[in-house]
């Protein structure tokens, strides 16, 4: 509830992590929540941070992972489908996702980001145990309904609330090992989330803004809305064609779509649809420069695309 008592929680875990970090190689930030708690700023501030690793250090753009304990997991549960696109993998350790964030919406995301779970099954918080297992059975309801796995994993420990370090340091190189950030994939199923307010918490003021981007998909232009709009679509790629489809009204006026070659032959036409409207239907012009300009956009060496077409997509907002 205070910036010192948030620091003294982040200290409680530093001489950990510093020893996982030392002995894989890897670079650990250690953000403060500075008395706002892991709230509605979250989604927001950890996409900047990642954007901020990105451009003031010497690393891999697609090797940063999110990991957070007991609170700093919560933060995780609750902002996971907003971040995806911006991490290697998310892993929440002893936390539990509220069942009211266990939407469909929500949910489908994790067919897009890798999200593992680490739980302790002696937890004092016994109900992160069952949040846990209730979040893995909607998961494979979910599998089962699209017909293909999902990027959910659940490992279940025998530690209470606090890791085993050891062990949680081996669960965390085998993540490296096998988790890719795919910016590229075939079926997105996620959200544009408008927002435009200042909220107070705990006293504390901050900017309530949107979170326009996800994968190869992004909000350039809102309507404007008096209160926070959550915009969700699916969008799949098939031989050329991108049919991106809003799952009810939203507030988008224009969408930008980025196109790659690692996506679709843009050597041929390259057919759109929005809600099953033709949105374009041509080649579509590609050169280097427009790839650095969207790097240096992005403010992300591994967001590579080769160009981008904007879409008037207000016919389709009711």
């Amino acid at each position: 509830m205070t910036r010192d008592g948030a620091i003294s929680a982040v200290k409680l875990y530093t001489g950990d992590f510093i020893k996982i970090a030392e002995a894989q190689h890897l670079i650990v930030v250690f953000p403060s929540t500075n008395g706002l708690n892991w709230g509605g700023h979250t989604r927001v501030l950890l996409r900047e941070l990642a954007k901020l690793m990105r451009t003031e250090l010497p690393i891999d753009a697609n090797s940063i992972a999110l990991i957070g304990h007991s609170m700093g997991g919560m933060g995780i549960t609750r902002n996971a489908f907003f971040l995806g696109d911006q991490f290697k993998f998310m892993m929440p350790v002893a936390a539990g996702m509220d069942p009211k964030y266990m939407t469909e919406v929500n949910l489908l995301t994790l067919f897009n980001a890798a999200y593992h779970h680490v739980q302790g099954l002696n937890d004092e918080f016994a109900v992160f145990v069952d949040r846990a297992k209730m979040h893995e059975a909607k998961m494979k309801e979910l599998e089962t309904k699209l017909g293909k796995p999902s990027l959910f994993e659940l490992t279940l420990t025998n530690t209470g609330h606090n890791y085993d370090l050891n062990q949680l340091n081996g669960i965390i190189s085998a993540q490296f090992a096998k988790s890719i950030r795919n910016l590229y994939q075939s079926d997105l199923y996620g959200s544009f989330y408008y927002g435009n307010q200042i909220v107070t918490d705990n006293n504390i003021q901050y900017n309530f803004t949107s979170t326009p981007e996800y994968f190869w998909l992004e909000a350039k232009e809102f309507t404007a809305a008096a209160k926070a709009t959550l915009s969700p679509f699916e969008a799949h790629i098939t031989g050329n064609q991108i049919a991106v489809t809003f799952k009810g009204p939203h507030n988008v006026k224009t969408m930008r779509v980025y196109l790659s070659n690692k996506m679709l032959n843009l050597g041929k036409p390259i057919s759109i649809l929005v809600n099953g409207k033709s949105k374009l239907n041509s080649i579509v012009d590609i050169s280097k420069s427009k790839t650095a300009e969207i790097i240096a956009a992005r403010s992300d060496t591994g967001f590579v695309f080769d160009q981008y077409v904007d879409l008037d997509v207000s016919d389709s907002q009711n």
